[in-house]
């Protein structure tokens, strides 16, 4: 029997979602939109994945450079949801892991169980000198996560925590609340390197991650669902889409190249591309990005699902039968296309 595909809807708080064009379709994040889509994911979707951006990527359209605050975000919409799971993102060296364990039990005891926790332990310097953050480069940003994971995780357990450590010293740390009925935490990493695969193999349930094709996303997953087993450990994996879904084929194909070929905010691809390759080791990453500037426009660099309902469905059912839990996507314009996208895929995929 074929398992259920999970849906995380990706970005939703953030102007051009994961986009980077200059087209008049993008996604402008008003809340009045953002409350409406969200509403209607509630009934469809398992997740609402919220990004945490502080500085946006320049060019002509500046994408994400209007971001909701994520925690924020999401404690909003705990409210208007009812169903679905929402995930919060926070980098490890600006939120202080004893301020996170309170925000994330506040949210998760308004939204009854529906939070989890994405963290990011190194993404942009120039957003971390916004906060005179300490950020630790490299390698040094995971062991910086998991002591910070530790003490989270340690608050959580109802206990007080001490903790000394090379990046965090806590004292009688503690929060009350805690999750909603004393629940463990569901953490999420979308960490590339391999030294980042190991740290959320270790500390973490659930990996997002990006991928050239199918036969490459089926191999990824493997190795990393062997190395969770061999660490005894229940673990998932969510494959990183963006989707355009039209009628046909060629209608989906010419708005997909109106968008991310012949608008494509070229300055903007090229900030991100230079934030990615600060980081040495993120090699395959910088890969993707180079060979193709259309998957860059369209989503990140984030694999393309082009068609019409019945070929985005044999794409997803390739994904699907790939070994991975889920998948987290993404559209140009989130009010335009979800609902076709609900109507005529998610009510047939996971029948």
């Amino acid at each position: 029997m074929k398992k259920k595909l999970k849906f995380a809807l990706f970005a939703l708080n953030s102007e051009s979602g994961i986009a980077m064009t200059t087209s008049r379709k993008r996604w402008s994040a008003k809340t009045d939109e953002i409350k409406e889509v969200a509403k209607f994911c509630d009934k469809y979707f398992d997740y609402i994945f919220s990004v945490q951006r502080w500085l946006g990527f320049g060019g002509k359209t500046d994408p994400a450079g209007l971001t909701y605050e994520s925690s924020n975000f999401i404690s909003a919409l705990s409210l208007i949801t009812k169903k679905i799971k929402l995930i919060v993102t926070m980098h490890t060296s600006i939120i202080h892991p004893t301020h996170a364990a309170r925000i994330m039990s506040t949210i998760d005891q308004f939204s009854n169980g529906r939070s989890l926790l994405n963290v990011v332990c190194g993404w942009n310097e120039k957003e971390f000198k916004m906060f005179n953050a300490n950020y630790q480069p490299n390698s040094n940003a995971f062991k910086q996560g998991e002591e910070w994971i530790k003490i989270f995780k340690g608050i959580l357990s109802k206990k007080k925590i001490s903790f000394s450590g090379k990046f965090f010293r806590v004292k009688n740390a503690q929060s009350k609340p805690v999750l909603y009925k004393n629940r463990n935490p569901q953490i999420i990493s979308a960490a590339f390197s391999p030294t980042g695969r190991i740290f959320a193999i270790k500390n973490c349930d659930i990996l997002v991650t990006m991928f050239s094709d199918i036969a490459a996303l089926k191999h990824q997953v493997q190795i990393v669902k062997r190395q969770a087993k061999n660490n005894k450990k229940k673990f998932q994996v969510f494959a990183l889409c963006h989707i355009v879904c039209k009628k046909t084929d060629n209608e989906a194909i010419k708005y997909y190249d109106e968008y991310s070929r012949k608008n494509a905010d070229k300055i903007a691809i090229q900030n991100f591309s230079n934030i990615i390759a600060k980081n040495p080791k993120n090699k395959i990453l910088k890969s993707i990005q180079k060979k193709n500037m259309q998957k860059m426009a369209g989503g990140i660099g984030s694999y393309p699902i082009i068609g019409s309902p019945k070929k985005v469905i044999d794409e997803l059912n390739k994904i699907n039968n790939s070994g991975v839990d889920g998948v987290v996507v993404s559209f140009l314009n989130f009010k335009d296309e979800v609902k076709f996208f609900t109507q005529k895929v998610l009510s047939v995929i996971n029948k």
